[in-house]
């Protein structure tokens, strides 16, 4: 008997994936391969099945097409953990059951500041913003092999990326042809420059963000989803929080960047809009629902103005 169900293909994994009941055997079986019992809760935030099981530990499962990304996130929790003063998930184990990978880690305190974001103050959101800007600072640190290859890499990631850009914002909802040739004009010369590759979690959202309430205070708790996580230039990450922590707020981004010591100048601002731009999941409908705009502005420089505030 399968533990887990016959699912073919992307579309249905997607219909499929928020049903715990299809999970449960699975999740319960890892569980106790490593000593772990108890509640199961599913996350629905993520694009993948995600699951606690107990206080202790967190299982998550990677489809038979995303195993890449299985043995990324692996390699980068155990980097992280041995590495790093950030909360980040201590690795239980990981391996591969019935054709899928699995991870099984430490269960972090907290929930994702998604979830908790209208119960915060402004305040302590801005000290939230503050704390993930400190901490992006020690991640873009880590030191990272001396490898030639890794600039290749970059540069024909980035490559890859301005090729499918506007496709991808005209199958997203964009068909202002006028803004889509000012993008296309924008990214051109996006990673022409040699610079410091660092260590890139690449998606430092909100959704990848445990707070947890001490003291009278909303915390940061810990970082989470390094599925995705590279090497490149640091700007990449900076979409993130340019979005989904500052929401277009200029103080929270304000001091997001203070946490971060990074210098906001016109350069880095373009640079930080380049990304967001080419970014390997960049939608400018959906990034406007999140800044609570209903519709998206006609022009780059308005664009810019709201998705990257200022203070």
């Amino acid at each position: 008997m399968t533990l887990i169900p016959d699912i073919q293909g992307a579309e249905a994994f997607s219909k499929a994936k928020d049903d715990t009941r299809l999970w449960r055997a699975v999740i319960e079986k890892l569980g106790g391969d490593y000593g772990f019992s108890g509640e199961i809760r599913q996350f629905y935030n993520g694009s993948t099945v995600v699951a606690s099981i107990g206080d202790e530990a967190v299982i998550k499962l990677f489809e038979p097409w995303t195993l890449a990304l299985h043995s990324n996130e692996a390699s980068a929790l155990g980097f992280l953990h041995s590495m790093v003063p950030i909360p980040t998930p201590k690795l239980f184990g990981s391996g591969k059951i019935e054709d899928w990978g699995y991870l099984v880690m430490e269960r972090l305190p907290g929930e994702n500041l998604t979830s908790q974001w209208d119960k915060i103050e402004a305040d302590n959101l801005a000290a939230i913003c503050a704390e993930v800007g400190h901490y992006t600072r020690v991640l873009h640190s880590l030191p990272i092999p001396p490898d030639p290859r890794l600039q290749e890499t970059w540069r024909e990631f980035a490559q890859e990326r301005k090729e499918l850009c506007i496709e991808r914002h005209r199958c997203s909802g964009i068909v202002n042809d006028s803004l889509l040739a000012e993008i296309s004009d924008y990214v051109e010369d996006a990673a022409l420059e040699d610079e410091e590759l660092v260590f890139l979690h690449t998606e430092l959202d909100s959704n990848n963000v445990l707070v947890n309430f001490d003291n009278g205070r909303w915390q940061l708790s810990g970082l989470v989803d390094f599925e995705p996580s590279t090497v490149g230039y640091r700007e990449y990450d900076y979409a993130g929080p340019s979005i989904f922590l500052a929401r277009g707020d200029g103080a929270r981004f304000s001091a997001w960047a203070e946490g971060c010591k990074a210098d906001l100048d016109s350069r880095t601002r373009k640079r930080i809009l380049q990304w967001i731009l080419l970014h390997r999941y960049s939608n400018l409908r959906y990034y406007f629902e999140v800044v609570g705009r209903k519709s998206i502005p006609s022009t780059l420089v308005e664009i810019g103005d709201i998705l990257v505030p200022q203070f």
